[in-house]
């Protein structure tokens, strides 16, 4: 069923929680790929989702390639 995470003020399922982000490239077979960008002002790690057309897996590649260049990448947060 999933790890339950604090979401808000409430307890939640963490799947539940991604599925609105992640289920739309899942069900359409779109490749995507997830691109950490270092932490927000409350130390939380941040990135974006970039989503492409049937394929086309090696430019998103690349193109996290390139913005790997440019960002501090994924930082784990302080007590993780």
């Amino acid at each position: 069923m999933g790890s339950r995470i604090a979401c808000e003020g409430k307890e939640i399922i963490y799947s539940n929680y991604v599925w609105p982000f992640t289920g739309c490239f899942n069900a359409s077979g779109n490749p995507a790929i997830a691109i950490p960008l270092g932490l927000n002002e409350e130390g939380l790690p941040v990135g974006v989702q970039v989503a492409g057309p049937y394929w086309s897996e090696p430019e998103l590649i690349r193109f996290a390639k390139l913005l790997a260049d440019l960002t501090p990448g994924f930082i784990r947060p302080e007590g993780f």
